[in-house]
């Protein structure tokens, strides 16, 4: 069993932690893409809002898994990417028009 997670599939993680780091689903870019601006702006200040609870708990002791804290902040972090990337492309389109 201690073999099994030492094993490395192709896309460099442990076997068996596609998507799921010790039982907390982690986003994927793709589902993430599919969303508007307004759903990443709503899914950002939900994240941000776990993000509080969840170093509430780690201070208060009652945390059940600490890792939560780090992926959901790397959850938050690829939000906010998007939407710095959305902001982006449509100031570039902007510039793009003629006037």
């Amino acid at each position: 069993q201690v073999a099994d997670r030492d094993q490395v599939c192709d896309s460099g993680r442990a076997v068996g932690c596609e998507g799921v780091l010790a039982g907390v689903a982690t986003m994927e870019m793709k589902e993430l893409r599919n969303l508007t601006e307004a759903e990443l702006a709503e899914k950002a200040r939900q994240l941000t809002q776990e993000v509080f609870n969840l170093r509430f708990q780690h201070a208060t002791g009652r945390i059940e898994n600490p890792m939560r804290i780090r992926q959901t902040r790397r959850d938050l972090a690829r939000v906010k990417t998007l939407i710095r990337q959305l902001t982006l492309s449509s100031e570039r389109s902007a510039d793009k028009r003629p006037r």
